[in-house]
């Protein structure tokens, strides 16, 4: 297991330092959000690993899972604090942050492959997602590793309008939900990861 670490962490740290930086850009929403960007890449680099991405796609999926959050910070930072559950005009809105996070990286001139894992990472397989509504292998592979990581850290972690849930209780919520949210080889893949303590 320690390897295993240290390789994604090697991984990890070529990552490029503009896109840690951007990232950090997050803070002005709260000092979650940040946090939650790191987790979400470490998370998904060690799917990668496993998936036996070379080290430019582990770069790529970790620039996309850094900055996959990156759009909301042009949407009201008050949407991501609120205690209660949001409105129709609020959901609308949060409902774009895929899509002006990848507008944004697209700008920057990130690799194709990052930008599309930003713009798909609230896809599900069975078209429940946003922004687009996308199934199965319309969704690109970036977007489905990064819907993994997201949903585990977000459920590891409190938050002003739910309470964490513990590890077991998030592994159980993937579990559950492969086959119709989550892509059942990456959700393999996870599992072996789980169960090696790497996440």
């Amino acid at each position: 297991m320690e390897g295993d670490l240290m390789k994604i962490f090697s991984a990890f740290y070529d990552v490029q330092h503009h896109a840690i930086d951007i990232a950090r850009k997050l803070d002005v929403i709260d000092t979650y959000h940040f946090h939650h960007s790191i987790n979400v890449c470490l998370l998904a680099m060690s799917i990668g690993r496993y998936y036996g991405f070379n080290r430019d796609q582990l770069e790529e999926l970790g620039i996309a899972a850094i900055l996959h959050d990156i759009g909301k910070i042009k949407i009201p930072h008050y949407i991501w604090t609120m205690p209660g559950k949001p409105n129709k005009d609020e959901w609308a809105l949060i409902k774009r942050h895929p899509l002006i996070g990848y507008e944004k990286v697209r700008d920057l001139m990130m690799p194709s492959d990052t930008c599309m894992g930003i713009l798909h990472h609230h896809e599900r397989l069975d078209g429940s997602g946003y922004p687009f509504g996308l199934k199965g292998d319309d969704i690109h592979l970036y977007g489905k590793i990064i819907a993994i990581a997201d949903v585990f850290d977000a459920m590891r972690s409190k938050r002003s309008y739910k309470e964490m849930s513990s590890r077991d209780e998030a592994f159980d919520f993937l579990i559950h939900s492969t086959g119709s949210h989550f892509d059942p080889e990456l959700m393999a893949i996870f599992k072996r990861s789980y169960s090696r303590q790497v996440v």
